[in-house]
């Protein structure tokens, strides 16, 4: 998946769309101050597949650029998430508990 991908350190072009797939993948991109991946229609995602392909130097920058976010972004700090998941959980049980639901 794009997640995965982003994980692994290669930039990733998102396409603008309706759909799930496609919001999702504007979403990480946002996340990780990589809005500039961002493509608003086919021929412009189209264009900078070719720019990258073609301009290694700033597919490299784009790399860095990308590893430096996925350390300090909260999207990859499963730590975090499993403690902020540990702590929903028990605060559905308190509110269970006590017959507040």
């Amino acid at each position: 998946t794009g997640v995965d991908t982003l994980w692994a350190g290669v930039p990733v072009v998102a396409l603008e769309a309706r759909h799930l797939a496609g919001r999702a993948s504007t979403s990480f991109a946002r996340a990780l101050g990589l809005a500039e991946m961002i493509t608003p229609n086919l021929r412009a995602y189209e264009d900078m597949v070719h720019e990258l392909g073609s301009r290694r130097a700033r597919l490299a920058r784009l790399r860095e650029k990308l590893l430096v976010a996925c350390d300090v972004s909260p999207l990859f700090d499963a730590i975090s998430l499993a403690h902020a998941q540990e702590r929903l959980a028990h605060s559905m049980w308190r509110v269970h508990a006590a017959g507040l639901e």
